[in-house]
């Protein structure tokens, strides 16, 4: 019980965040006409502002995941970004913008690498795949409730002129969408200290108890890192260029609906919500499959089955944006979804791989990699292809395509090179736990 309550509460704060994240694709027009930015300049505000920071700040938060309260490090950092989040609806400039975005990418980063780390110790190794596909459902059910809520929102706020509100008076209708969206993370962070945790220094019969131990812990830890180097590179190369896939995607859909179909936001988000539910079934039904595949033997069942999602997902995206009319969009981009928005248990090769003192820190690079190609790098690239490559800002469906065929092609090479070392180093951390017993 303890456990699924942790899954509930994570799952949650991860909703919470794709609120946030899908809430500005939506609003992406609105804000490069009222701010008079570029595409380029869009790009880089939702893009490498957001990714930079995320990057920098999991590095800090695999640091201190790994040895302070994960319950009061979540509340901090939830209340930053919802601050920040609300932020971003009062942005006056390029600059203010770039920096608000920043912030919520630095708030955000902290939730990954805890929120894995909880469910790893919190559940038994044979169910860990589908409680960490649950856990990244929460980004698909966030995608609907900003994709189906937030498109309305936008509509009855442009219907009417806009928001007005107290202190800060009447605002456009783009700024009143951030601001609403954001407002309920305050209370939710308060739901961090419900959450359940090992205590301090037996995570997995480990203990750290003063800084004689955490030298010792470090120096175990870039000896494991030297000796996994190939398999913790993989995986991570792999699972960002997944997260570009998947984020080139979701935040570059919208406009290409907006540009190429002239569609209002209440309807692009409608369309878009049936492919993230069918993402979140995704998640979860694969997360079941690949430890029903573990379960019957194929130690290296992640690096089989995600592969092959990877490589369904060129061809069909080929197909949703090149050759799809507006009447069959909504299909074709549902099934699309279904595989390219339902890869979140791919993570779990890592907690079963990896020894549980250093979990945080692993996943914190993996969070890395994808802050770097999913948050940063993605959202820059497409529309960054449309104005230079193509010379043409309708070209948003062309730049989709080729960023998630070639980073597809090279995350299913890179998984299926490295299945050895994922077979030897579960294999080692079950030998280890069989000894322990």
């Amino acid at each position: 019980m303890r456990a699924w309550i942790t899954l509930g509460i994570v799952l949650l704060f991860y909703l919470l965040s794709f609120v946030d994240k899908q809430m500005i694709s939506l609003i992406v027009d609105q804000i490069g006409h009222s701010l008079k930015l570029q595409d380029a300049q869009l790009g880089l505000a939702i893009g490498a502002a957001f990714g930079t920071f995320y990057t920098a700040g999991v590095i800090l938060a695999g640091w201190m995941l790994d040895r302070y309260s994960k319950k009061l490090i979540l509340f901090a950092a939830i209340l930053g970004w919802t601050v920040a989040a609300m932020g971003s609806g009062l942005a006056q400039t390029f600059t203010m913008l770039f920096v608000v975005r920043a912030l919520v990418g630095l708030g955000e980063s902290f939730l990954p690498p805890a929120a894995l780390s909880l469910i790893a110790s919190a559940f038994p190794r044979s169910k860990l795949t589908i409680a960490t596909g649950i856990f990244y459902a929460g980004a698909n059910l966030g995608s609907i409730v900003a994709l189906i809520a937030g498109g309305q929102l936008i509509a009855r706020l442009n219907g009417v002129g806009g928001l007005t509100l107290p202190i800060v008076g009447h605002v456009a209708a783009w700024r009143g969408a951030f601001l609403l969206s954001a407002m309920p993370g305050i209370p939710i962070a308060f739901l961090a200290f419900l959450l359940w945790e090992r205590p301090a220094g037996r995570q997995q019969g480990i203990a750290v108890a003063n800084d004689k131990a955490h030298d010792h812990e470090r120096e175990n830890f870039w000896a494991y890192i030297g000796r996994r180097k190939k398999l913790v590179l993989c995986h991570n190369l792999a699972a960002g260029l997944m997260a570009a896939s998947s984020y080139a995607f979701l935040l570059w859909s919208p406009a290409y609906l907006s540009r190429n179909f002239g569609w209002p936001a209440n309807r692009i988000g409608l369309v878009l919500a049936v492919g993230s539910a069918l993402g979140a079934i995704g998640n979860i039904s694969w997360g079941w499959a690949v430890d029903r595949l573990r379960t019957a033997g194929v130690r290296d069942a992640h690096y089989l089955f995600y592969p092959a999602v990877f490589l369904i997902c060129i061809p069909m995206t080929a197909f949703v944006f090149e050759r799809l009319a507006p009447g069959t969009f909504m299909v074709g981009a549902a099934v699309l979804a279904l595989f390219l928005l339902s890869n979140g248990g791919m993570t779990t090769a890592m907690q079963l791989g990896n020894p549980p003192q250093f979990q945080a820190r692993i996943i914190g690079s993996q969070t890395i990699a994808s802050g770097v190609f999913g948050l940063a790098l993605a959202p820059t690239l497409v529309p960054s292809i449309a104005q230079f490559a193509f010379h043409d800002r309708m070209a948003i469906g062309q730049s989709i395509v080729i960023v998630v065929a070639v980073s597809m092609t090279l995350a299913a090479g890179l998984l299926l090179w490295v299945r050895p070392d994922l077979r030897d180093a579960i294999q080692e951390q079950e030998n280890r736990r069989h000894a322990g017993r």
